[in-house]
């Protein structure tokens, strides 16, 4: 299992062939990025490229939750900016980004449709799951469909989270994950 850049390393793993995966589980995965989320990634890249942690906080933090969220722990948010301004290095986020946009390049061996159409025609995987948040701008729900669709696997959109379904429906999400893993 995995979220966002994590789900595409779980989707890469799978589709490596060299490692045994039963189930995949990929939360706010992309097949296809819409103008909103690349200009997005775009704005938290430019951040981080000039050395802006607290710029590229409140970027990813409005791009990521969604308004009721946001709204519900305004408060806490300078507070989890100045965290990760403290903790993360802007070349370290900067990489990740940018590799997230290397392989949204339709050609690159990466791209997720790619992956999932690996997965499925090597029948790698018994069976995966694409879990989308109803209000992501990075990764919609339209485009968690289309990959799961690629895939033949499941497609389950949370209602009311954005990108951080996890942490936004934290519940939900497990229940959700946890179901789906456990199914004979």
């Amino acid at each position: 299992a995995g979220f966002s850049f994590g789900g595409r390393l779980a989707m890469a793993a799978a589709a490596s062939g060299g490692l045994q995966v039963r189930r995949v589980v990929s939360t706010a995965v992309a097949s296809r990025r819409t103008a909103r989320g690349r200009f997005a990634l775009r704005g938290c890249l430019a951040s981080l490229r000039s050395g802006d942690m607290q710029g590229f906080g409140y970027q990813i933090t409005l791009a990521s939750y969604s308004s009721s969220f946001l709204a519900e722990h305004e408060a806490r948010v300078p507070k989890w900016v100045d965290a990760l301004a403290r903790e993360c290095t802007s070349e370290g986020v900067g990489a990740i980004i940018a590799e997230t946009l290397a392989t949204e390049e339709e050609e690159h061996p990466l791209h997720t449709e790619r992956l999932a159409s690996r997965i499925a025609s090597a029948g790698a995987v018994e069976g995966g799951l694409i879990i989308s948040g109803t209000e992501d701008a990075f990764s919609t729900l339209s485009s968690g469909a289309d990959l799961a669709r690629v895939a033949g696997w499941e497609h389950l959109p949370i209602e009311g989270a954005a990108h951080a379904v996890p942490l936004e429906k934290p519940r939900a999400w497990r229940d959700a994950v946890k179901g789906f893993l456990a199914k004979p």
